[in-house]
């Protein structure tokens, strides 16, 4: 199975990221009122702030259940107290590095000495990783089952989750069937139809994205044999999103957004697949600019949103700073 290091982005791919991050986030900065944008910042609420950090914090401390949940069950018993702070090294790298899998790599450096094999870390990141992605969809369909109203006013929702479903759609096109089973069946039909777009097969070639997957099913086959390590992981990736998308609504209250609590439910699952595109920098510029699309049909101004994003990058970025020194700590001589 292709590993980690073996999908390590090249150079030129990470320039061109950084780059297309510079144009975007440049362009999203020309388009607002700077002044305006730093008036919201200076009237944020501190204590909703606080708790926005605080929820961040939690969902660090899911993720690194739900990592250790998976390696146990991969055989690999890790405390609690190890598994988070190499989520954190992998946090601080995943802000620090220009590559999309920076963080991911360093914690496949760390998972791969406690493992039986180099195999195992690898298919519990990537296993824990598309799981992670593919409980977005839910969150979103239940707060649109909770808020059917949206639809008569914001242009956006219908598109994104057809975007959505046609991911699904793909994913059973290039699944093995062999080795997923029903869990991707129901969605091959609609991948055939896709598949067969030639300016949809020729995009598909140029970013491997079929190689992608295979990896990823190579993973997903090591653990075919525990249902329940895929569906506990699963359970836990929806509630660690929920967390996250609280604390983007306690950004939002620090900065004044009037807006419905489960309507951050919706729209923040579908900016977090826009911000999963690799094409820019951990997202930056691709969030920022949705962040504002997203939030205009509920009559937020541009500079709120931006604000909202800013910021919510910005506590995830001094979350990073722990996994600084704890790198910095492991990397001392020993007296």
């Amino acid at each position: 199975m292709t590993t980690l290091d073996e999908a390590r982005p090249s150079r030129g791919a990470d320039l061109a990221r950084l780059a297309v991050t510079v144009v975007l986030l440049g362009y999203i900065l020309t388009k607002v009122d700077l002044g305006a944008f730093a008036a919201e910042v200076r009237a944020v609420a501190l204590p909703w702030l606080g708790l926005a950090a605080l929820a961040q914090f939690v969902g660090h401390l899911l993720n690194a259940w739900r990592t250790g949940f998976l390696l146990r069950k991969a055989d690999t018993h890790l405390s609690f107290g190890s598994v988070l702070a190499t989520n954190f090294v992998g946090v601080f790298f995943n802000a620090l590095l220009p590559g999309a899998v920076g963080g991911d790599f360093m914690r496949f450096v760390d998972f791969a000495r406690a493992t039986p094999t180099r195999s195992i870390a690898a298919a519990t990141l990537l296993v824990e990783r598309y799981l992670g992605l593919f409980s977005l969809l839910p969150i979103a369909a239940f707060a649109l089952l909770a808020r059917p109203d949206v639809l008569g006013f914001h242009p956006l929702i219908l598109p994104s989750f057809a975007v959505a479903i046609a991911l699904f759609a793909v994913t059973g096109y290039l699944s093995d069937l062999g080795r997923l089973g029903r869990a991707t069946a129901w969605a091959r039909p609609a991948g055939d139809a896709v598949g067969r777009v030639r300016p949809i097969a020729w995009l598909l070639a140029r970013l491997d994205v079929a190689g992608r997957f295979g990896r990823v099913y190579d993973a997903i086959a090591l653990f075919k044999g525990l249902p329940d390590a895929l569906s506990g992981t699963f359970a836990l990736s929806c509630v660690s999103r929920v967390v996250w998308t609280y604390a983007a609504y306690a950004v939002g209250r620090a900065v004044g957004v009037e807006m419905h609590w489960i309507d951050y439910f919706l729209i923040v699952p579908l900016i977090e697949l826009i911000r999963m595109l690799p094409i820019t920098q951990g997202g930056v510029g691709l969030r920022e600019g949705a962040f504002i699309l997203y939030m205009a049909p509920y009559g937020v101004p541009r500079e709120a949103a931006l604000a909202v994003s800013l910021l919510s990058y910005g506590i995830f970025l001094a979350n990073s700073l722990v996994g600084a020194v704890i790198y910095g700590l492991r990397r001392r001589p020993a007296p």
